[in-house]
């Protein structure tokens, strides 16, 4: 955001949920990683939920190229065993 552009109170409220929601999906996280027992249901509940209001405050998902893909590196490999 530019210099005068500023969140709506709606807006800063869900941004703020979100951050909550991120929160505690990464608390849940730790706690499986480390063995602990988790409610998946509410893991779960709650990455759906973060995603819808992420939705409604505008982040998309933006796809990029990271490298070359595997038709592409397949290619390059018959080509080096050709010659």
């Amino acid at each position: 955001m530019g210099g005068g552009d500023c969140l709506s109170e709606g807006a800063r409220q869900l941004v703020q949920r979100a951050a909550v929601l991120g929160t505690f999906i990464e608390s849940c996280e730790v706690k499986w990683l480390s063995g602990q027992p988790i409610e998946l249901l509410d893991y779960m509940a709650a990455v759906n939920c973060q995603r819808r209001v992420l939705e409604t405050i505008g982040v998309e998902r933006v796809p990029r190229l990271v490298g070359p893909g595997f038709g592409e590196l397949l290619q390059a490999d018959r080509r080096e065993a050709a010659e």
